[in-house]
Protein backbone atom coordinates (compact mmCIF):
# COMPACT_ATOMS: atom_id res chain seq x y z
CA UNK A 1 0.00 0.00 0.00
CA UNK A 2 1.50 3.38 -0.94
CA UNK A 3 2.48 5.93 1.63
CA UNK A 4 4.14 9.30 1.64
CA UNK A 5 5.88 11.43 4.20
CA UNK A 6 5.50 15.15 4.71
CA UNK A 7 7.69 17.12 7.07
CA UNK A 8 6.22 20.11 8.88
CA UNK A 9 6.75 21.93 12.15
CA UNK A 10 5.68 19.53 14.91
CA UNK A 11 4.24 22.44 16.89
CA UNK A 12 1.58 22.79 14.17
CA UNK A 13 0.75 19.09 13.91
CA UNK A 14 -2.70 19.60 15.42
CA UNK A 15 -3.49 22.28 12.85
CA UNK A 16 -2.48 19.99 9.98
CA UNK A 17 -4.63 17.14 11.32
CA UNK A 18 -7.57 19.52 11.75
CA UNK A 19 -7.10 20.85 8.22
CA UNK A 20 -7.07 17.43 6.52
CA UNK A 21 -9.96 16.25 8.71
CA UNK A 22 -12.03 19.28 7.66
CA UNK A 23 -11.04 18.96 4.00
CA UNK A 24 -11.41 15.18 3.54
CA UNK A 25 -13.73 14.25 6.42
CA UNK A 26 -12.98 13.24 9.98
CA UNK A 27 -14.07 9.69 9.13
CA UNK A 28 -11.16 9.46 6.67
CA UNK A 29 -8.34 10.78 8.87
CA UNK A 30 -6.96 9.32 12.10
CA UNK A 31 -3.85 9.25 14.20
CA UNK A 32 -2.30 5.80 14.42
CA UNK A 33 -1.68 3.77 17.54
CA UNK A 34 1.60 2.40 18.76
CA UNK A 35 1.97 -0.61 21.03
CA UNK A 36 4.60 -1.26 23.68
CA UNK A 37 5.42 -4.93 24.17
CA UNK A 38 6.79 -6.70 27.24
CA UNK A 39 10.49 -7.44 26.83
CA UNK A 40 12.50 -10.14 28.59
CA UNK A 41 13.60 -8.20 31.67
CA UNK A 42 10.15 -6.77 32.32
CA UNK A 43 8.58 -10.20 31.80
CA UNK A 44 10.89 -11.67 34.46
CA UNK A 45 10.13 -8.85 36.92
CA UNK A 46 6.38 -9.11 36.30
CA UNK A 47 6.42 -12.90 36.66
CA UNK A 48 8.41 -12.69 39.90
CA UNK A 49 5.95 -10.14 41.29
CA UNK A 50 2.76 -12.06 40.42
CA UNK A 51 4.28 -15.28 41.79
CA UNK A 52 4.84 -13.48 45.13
CA UNK A 53 8.61 -13.29 44.93
CA UNK A 54 9.97 -9.97 46.06
CA UNK A 55 11.39 -7.25 43.86
CA UNK A 56 14.90 -8.34 44.82
CA UNK A 57 14.35 -11.82 43.32
CA UNK A 58 13.19 -10.44 39.97
CA UNK A 59 16.00 -7.90 39.99
CA UNK A 60 18.63 -10.57 40.72
CA UNK A 61 17.36 -12.76 37.87
CA UNK A 62 17.25 -9.90 35.35
CA UNK A 63 20.82 -8.96 36.22
CA UNK A 64 21.84 -12.47 35.15
CA UNK A 65 20.30 -11.98 31.69
CA UNK A 66 22.61 -11.01 28.83
CA UNK A 67 22.87 -7.22 28.56
CA UNK A 68 21.04 -5.41 25.79
CA UNK A 69 23.17 -4.42 22.82
CA UNK A 70 22.00 -1.30 21.02
CA UNK A 71 18.63 -1.61 22.77
CA UNK A 72 18.11 -5.22 21.72
CA UNK A 73 18.02 -8.00 24.28
CA UNK A 74 18.06 -11.76 23.89
CA UNK A 75 14.48 -13.14 23.88
CA UNK A 76 13.86 -15.54 26.77
CA UNK A 77 13.07 -18.42 24.42
CA UNK A 78 16.47 -17.97 22.77
CA UNK A 79 18.60 -18.15 25.94
CA UNK A 80 18.70 -21.95 25.66
CA UNK A 81 19.08 -22.03 21.87
CA UNK A 82 22.66 -23.11 21.16
CA UNK A 83 22.32 -21.75 17.61
CA UNK A 84 21.50 -18.21 18.77
CA UNK A 85 24.33 -15.79 18.04
CA UNK A 86 24.38 -14.58 21.68
CA UNK A 87 24.08 -18.00 23.31
CA UNK A 88 27.44 -17.56 25.03
CA UNK A 89 26.17 -14.41 26.79
CA UNK A 90 23.48 -16.35 28.68
CA UNK A 91 25.63 -18.64 30.82
CA UNK A 92 24.97 -16.86 34.11
CA UNK A 93 21.20 -16.98 33.57
CA UNK A 94 21.27 -20.64 32.48
CA UNK A 95 23.21 -21.53 35.65
CA UNK A 96 20.60 -19.81 37.84
CA UNK A 97 17.83 -21.57 35.91
CA UNK A 98 19.49 -24.95 36.38
CA UNK A 99 20.17 -24.53 40.10
CA UNK A 100 17.06 -22.75 41.42
CA UNK A 101 13.51 -24.06 41.15
CA UNK A 102 12.01 -20.59 41.70
CA UNK A 103 13.99 -19.23 38.76
CA UNK A 104 12.61 -22.00 36.53
CA UNK A 105 9.04 -21.23 37.64
CA UNK A 106 9.51 -17.50 37.07
CA UNK A 107 11.12 -18.15 33.68
CA UNK A 108 8.27 -20.43 32.56
CA UNK A 109 5.73 -17.72 33.43
CA UNK A 110 7.83 -14.95 31.89
CA UNK A 111 8.12 -16.75 28.55
CA UNK A 112 4.34 -16.51 28.25
CA UNK A 113 4.39 -12.79 29.04
CA UNK A 114 7.23 -11.76 26.76
CA UNK A 115 6.01 -10.14 23.57
CA UNK A 116 2.51 -9.42 24.89
CA UNK A 117 1.21 -5.86 24.51
CA UNK A 118 1.76 -3.94 27.75
CA UNK A 119 0.35 -0.57 26.74
CA UNK A 120 -0.79 1.42 23.75
CA UNK A 121 -0.55 5.07 22.86
CA UNK A 122 -0.89 7.53 20.03
CA UNK A 123 2.05 7.39 17.61
CA UNK A 124 4.20 10.51 17.83
CA UNK A 125 3.81 11.37 14.16
CA UNK A 126 1.76 8.81 12.22
CA UNK A 127 -1.53 9.83 10.63
CA UNK A 128 -3.55 7.70 8.22
CA UNK A 129 -5.74 9.20 5.50
CA UNK A 130 -8.00 7.43 3.04
CA UNK A 131 -10.41 8.18 0.22
CA UNK A 132 -12.86 5.84 2.00
CA UNK A 133 -14.17 5.92 5.57
CA UNK A 134 -11.47 4.34 7.72
CA UNK A 135 -13.96 2.24 9.67
CA UNK A 136 -14.60 0.29 6.45
CA UNK A 137 -10.94 -0.61 5.86
CA UNK A 138 -8.93 -0.66 9.10
CA UNK A 139 -9.61 -1.44 12.77
CA UNK A 140 -10.44 1.69 14.74
CA UNK A 141 -9.92 2.18 18.49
Amino acid sequence: MPDFDIDFDERRRGEVISYVSDKYGSDRVAQIATFGRIKAKQAIKDAARVLDHGFAVGDRITKALPPDIMGKGVPLKEIFNTEHKRYSDGGEFRALHENEHDVRTIYDTAVGLEGQIRQWGVHAAGVIMSSHPLIDIVPIM
